[in-house]
């Protein structure tokens, strides 16, 4: 994309603000606050915003990026865009993305599970797996599809090079998340019992390494870290596992890996994940051979060069670029939405009809 013209994004991420401190801390590592920076920052954009659900209102300023705290149930004074960005289609925005002046709305549908029950007619929508296209448009013929390319913070993850290595693998995920798929790795312990594990999670469970059929010698549960103490993690450690299946979207632990200098191993059944595991970034196996790819892995460890390949190709910078690329194509689009199929019509009504206490339990 040669030519820069400038538009105008607002962007709703669905991220719950808990506190103004958490928040500093939350922005300084999030891809879409990120992704909005670049954009301005580079001449993609002349005006970025960032909405973000919260218990009051609030309007500040983040770096270049004008950050907007926002209830969902009020009335709440939003500017003319040009596009607005949805991340989920929460039920929370079914009485706000009505009232927003905008000349174009697309959503990001992850691995595409959500796109037959959408609230609102889009004019473009993103996913993981360009493979979706066929999914989206069965419900909503004619709307733009694009692939989303994700990205990490680079002043949040990067290689630390004075970390000495603790770990031979780091696991991000919880027992709790079918999707994350944590207990694929059982049999990878059992087969291995001299591997040394760290695993991170945001969800506390004192017991996983008894789930996992491990000993406390063998793996240290982390728990929930900082970013940066996260980032110091990876460092410590020599190889980045994922489990996660094809119900999970692809999970921006992918890049942070890379960032942080780790090469990965990923489950191959995981949505979107071969557009990220270039030559020399990692591999895919099946989880039934972890066991096998993990040693090897490491043995020829020195052979990856996920950072580089992070700076090449899947730096913000780059990203953003792409983002807005598919922000000009959803421009080009009619003023008007495509109408939905009679498969997406009838999932919407279902979609009223199961969430419409959810919606009055917001309003209290």
């Amino acid at each position: 994309m040669n030519e820069k013209r400038h538009f105008s994004i607002s962007m709703f991420i669905m991220h719950r603000c808990v506190s103004r401190a958490k928040l500093d801390e939350f922005l300084s590592s999030d891809m879409y606050t990120s992704l909005a920076a670049n954009m301005i920052s580079h001449g993609w954009a002349g005006l970025a915003e960032v909405w973000i659900l919260s218990d009051k209102k609030d309007d500040f300023q983040f770096k270049n990026v004008r950050i907007r705290l926002f209830t969902g149930y009020e009335g709440q004074q939003m500017e003319p865009v040009d596009v607005v960005f949805v991340r989920g289609d929460h039920p929370c925005y079914m009485p706000f993305l009505p009232r927003c002046p905008a000349r174009r709305f697309f959503f990001y549908a992850a691995s595409g599970k959500g796109i037959p029950r959408l609230w609102k007619r889009y004019h473009g929508i993103l996913v993981d797996d360009i493979n979706h296209k066929s999914i989206v448009q069965k419900y909503y013929p004619g709307v733009y599809v694009g692939e989303f390319m994700k990205t990490a913070e680079p002043e949040i993850f990067r290689p630390l090079p004075d970390e000495k290595k603790e770990y031979d693998i780091s696991l991000v995920g919880d027992m709790f998340t079918a999707r994350k798929n944590l207990g694929a790795i059982k049999d990878t312990i059992a087969a291995l019992p001299d591997l040394k594990i760290a695993i991170c999670s945001k969800k506390p469970d004192p017991d996983i390494i008894a789930k996992l059929g491990g000993q406390p010698r063998q793996i240290e549960f982390l728990g929930f870290l900082p970013r940066p103490e996260l980032n110091k993690v990876y460092n410590r450690s020599r190889l980045g596992v994922i489990t996660a299946n094809k119900s999970d979207a692809s999970p921006r632990i992918i890049l942070e890996f890379m960032a942080a200098g780790l090469p990965i191993l990923a489950n191959e059944e995981l949505c979107g994940i071969k557009k990220f595991l270039l030559p020399g970034s990692g591999e895919l196996s099946s989880t039934n051979d972890f066991k096998r790819v993990i040693p090897d892995m490491l043995k020829h460890i020195e052979q990856y060069k996920p950072h580089d390949i992070f700076l090449e190709h899947f730096h913000p910078e780059k990203m953003a670029a792409d983002f807005a690329r598919h922000v000009h194509a959803i421009m080009e689009m009619p003023d008007e939405p495509p109408k939905p199929s009679w498969r997406g019509m009838l999932a919407r009504v279902m979609r009223s009809r199961v969430d419409k206490h959810r919606i009055k339990g917001n309003h209290g």
